[in-house]
């Protein structure tokens, strides 16, 4: 048989559950508010492949990345960003990406893209998608540095004199 002794028992444990279950519906909201990648693709576009990552949420800015020449590989680093592709592993036979590679370490996410060769790549964000073009390291316009610009050509003649 189980008596009740007083009320303050048990406001303390109906204020106790209450505050669990607010802490509750604290954590899941701040998961729901992180991000997830759903689904990669590629498309081969002339000489240039075109990988698309879709992701749960819109971003705002382009995730950093980087490129490794040998073996050729990018990566790509989103924060607050979970799988929810369905693996790890992605094989894409088309283009010059051989594998896609999703590696979860804490609230961030890499993305590495194996290629066949190394390329230049280029990202940029539309909403919910990132698209990553990959091309041949000649097929992309180089910018050259303008020539020197040469102020005066003195050539050692004359003498010359220097006023305030």
């Amino acid at each position: 048989m189980i008596t009740i002794r007083s009320g303050a028992c048990s406001l303390a444990r109906y204020v106790q559950a209450l505050a669990a279950l607010f802490l509750l519906g604290l954590a899941q909201s701040a998961l729901a508010q992180g991000n997830a990648i759903e689904s990669v693709s590629s498309q081969r576009d002339g000489s240039s492949t075109f990988i698309r990552i879709k992701l749960k949420n819109p971003i705002t800015a382009e995730p950093a990345s980087f490129s490794i020449a040998e073996p050729a590989r990018v990566a790509l680093d989103f924060t607050d960003t979970q799988n929810a592709s369905g693996s790890n592993i992605l094989e894409l036979q088309q283009g010059d990406v051989r594998s896609v590679v999703l590696v979860q370490a804490g609230k961030r996410l890499r993305v590495v893209l194996n290629l066949r060769q190394s390329l230049t790549h280029k990202t940029s964000v539309d909403g919910d998608t990132v698209m990553v073009e990959l091309a041949p390291k000649g097929s992309q316009a180089t910018t050259t540095m303008p020539a020197a610009v040469t102020f005066s050509q003195g050539g050692g003649k004359g003498a010359h004199a220097l006023r305030d």
